[in-house]
């Protein structure tokens, strides 16, 4: 690679081309060179000049490459530094790239307080260097004390407040975007109400998709239903009806897991069942829904469907009211087609030392293997719901320890949803 220099617009800032040579053919690609950091704004032929300071002779897609790696927040907070970083946050190719990093990041976690007569509020956690950090979330536009979030897709999250229509939302940008109302009317001596929402992403056409799952109730005092589900994809202006073929466990309902292009709900299944699908996915691309066959392995009733280190995984859940001092969880691998195989982990719940040990959720898996649960205080047990306390507890299974997490600011009581900060943009992506 050779550099030619072309033309000087001020004192430390030249206009140049970078000659490349593959085989016999010479590409001019032009870039800019900033060692000053001068002050002065330029924009030749559409490039930007990034005021970057020392990055010589770098071509624009290298400086692109080198910025989709910071952190989300840096890149917000440099949008105020000049018109140039602003126009590059807004970059439908550059957001693009982001997100391709960020979803190979660790994930952080997101809280949503759950504490009775209290306002509530989203906590950001993450940990940098082993120190763990929080960082509370507002939601401007809506009335925090009654929002239901879905789960986290790239960056994203779908949004509803006080019943009414969903809203896709950046949680760190504050883009967002109502999605339209349904023109679904179920009939009306059967009473409706929706159970769930779920956001997906259709990686080949670029796409994103929410589901969204009903209860029609034809028998209310037996809790008796049948479900329904519709689906929309960003950018269209109407919903689209999808037969749901089974019934999903509620705790799946509000936390549906997406993973390798499909949204996976853990299926309802009676006492004493001998069916072995356990999983329902709906392919986000195809928008079929099918079910995941595991082999014959007895299973507890309670358990949570989980992403474990980008992999399904079924959690048994300790409670305090259970003799059995083992937590089990079953990793699914495989691919939906050929059905799920099981890598079953088992250890003794009595890890946790101190008053931590009486009920344990897992939420996943830390990107040092890791697991981190949700921990109930064992002089809670009992306790009115409005005065539980939950602790955040990191267990390592080579060392086969555990310990509670220092998080500061974290609620008493919350559900948590994993989450990938991003620049993802709702409106462009529409």
């Amino acid at each position: 690679m050779e550099y030619n220099e072309d033309k000087k617009w001020f004192d430390g800032v030249t206009w140049v081309h970078v000659c490349t040579e593959a085989g016999n053919n010479i590409t001019k690609i032009p870039c800019i060179v900033d060692v000053y950091s001068n002050e002065i704004e330029q924009t030749v032929d559409g490039v930007y000049e990034l005021k970057l300071g020392l990055l010589l002779v770098f071509p624009i897609g290298i400086v692109f490459d080198i910025l989709s790696r910071l952190p989300v927040e840096d890149l917000i907070r440099g949008r105020i530094i000049c018109k140039s970083w602003y126009k590059l946050t807004k970059d439908p190719y550059f957001i693009h790239l982001q997100v391709s990093k960020t979803i190979h990041r660790p994930c952080c976690f997101l809280l949503q307080q759950t504490t009775v007569n209290s306002e509530k509020k989203l906590v950001l956690i993450d940990s940098e260097n082993d120190k763990w950090r929080s960082k509370e979330i507002s939601l401007e536009g809506f009335n925090q004390d009654n929002i239901r979030l879905s789960n986290s897709c790239n960056g994203l999250i779908c949004v509803s407040s006080n019943g009414r229509g969903l809203v896709i939302y950046n949680l760190l940008t504050k883009e967002s975007l109502p999605l339209p109302n349904s023109d679904y009317k179920p009939h009306h001596s059967f009473p409706c109400t929706i159970s769930g929402f779920a956001l997906g992403f259709d990686s080949l056409n670029k796409k994103y998709k929410v589901v969204r799952v009903y209860n029609i109730y034809h028998d209310v005092e037996a809790l008796k239903f049948h479900t329904k589900a519709e689906v929309i994809t960003l950018g269209e202006s109407s919903w689209r009806m999808l037969n749901f073929p089974h019934k999903v466990t509620t705790s799946s309902i509000e936390k549906p897991v997406f993973l390798n292009g499909a949204l996976h709900w853990l299926l309802h299944r009676e006492k004493d069942c001998s069916h072995l699908e356990y999983v329902l996915a709906f392919d986000c691309m195809k928008e079929t829904f099918e079910t995941i066959n595991l082999p014959p392995v007895e299973m507890p009733e309670n358990l949570d469907l989980i992403n474990l280190g980008d992999t399904l995984a079924l959690s048994e859940l300790g409670r305090f009211n259970c003799d059995v001092n083992v937590l089990r969880i079953w990793q699914i691998v495989g691919s939906r087609r050929d059905g799920g195989r099981l890598c079953q982990y088992s250890f003794d719940k009595s890890f946790i030392h101190g008053h931590f040990n009486q009920e344990l959720h897992l939420q996943g898996m830390l990107s040092n293997g890791d697991f981190l649960y949700k921990a109930l205080e064992t002089g809670n047990v009992g306790a009115s719901f409005g005065t539980l306390r939950y602790h955040l507890v990191c267990y390592c299974p080579q060392k086969k320890t555990g310990f509670s997490l220092e998080v500061p600011d974290i609620p008493i009581s919350f559900r948590s949803t994993l989450f990938v900060p991003s620049l993802a943009s709702p409106n462009i992506l529409s």
